[in-house]
């Protein structure tokens, strides 16, 4: 990727866009850009990172902090499987009525009953000290859902998957 448009990934990254105004945006740029950031990451690690096509759905959002959920959700699937062999993570979209679905999903096994229960309460981790706060997930909550949105573990994986679920923008 060349270092201006890591640079400007980055910056976007870098604030919270909680004042930023609600814009129609294409979903596949907001994931491009996040899939950017993350890209070397995986690169230099040996894991794979693999994205079916991507369809352009506008979203009426606030894109920085969209991003900032995808990019927290593929960062925790690395966190979570870099130590494995065969290690890979998959992003999936697909259109279930007037909603988008994004998968996170990695070669991970699953998330235990116990951990799941509160996975996002605040200050929750499962991560090793100095390695995360435990915000990342309760964070990513409360921006889909101020998005009419949710997130959820679909259990139906054999692997751990995450799925944001937001609305597709409506054409005024």
């Amino acid at each position: 990727m060349p270092i201006r448009r890591a640079f400007l990934c980055f910056k976007s990254f870098a604030r919270d866009g909680d004042t930023d105004p609600f814009e129609t945006a294409e979903l596949s740029q907001i994931l491009i850009d996040a899939i950017a950031y993350m890209a070397e990451k995986f690169s230099s690690h040996g894991i794979k990172l693999e994205i079916e096509q991507i369809p352009d759905v506008p979203l009426l959002c606030r894109a920085v902090q969209i991003s900032q959920v995808v990019t927290n959700l593929i960062g925790n699937a690395f966190d979570a499987i870099s130590d494995q062999p065969n290690s890979w993570v998959k992003i999936k979209v697909q259109i279930i009525e007037h909603m988008v679905q994004i998968q996170i999903i990695d070669s991970g096994s699953g998330i235990s009953k116990n951990v799941e229960q509160n996975l996002f309460t605040p200050f929750y981790t499962t991560k090793p000290a100095g390695k995360g706060t435990g915000l990342g997930l309760s964070i990513s909550m409360g921006i889909v859902k101020d998005h009419g949105g949710r997130i959820f573990i679909d259990k139906r994986n054999k692997n751990t998957a995450f799925v944001v679920e937001l609305p597709i923008a409506v054409a005024a």
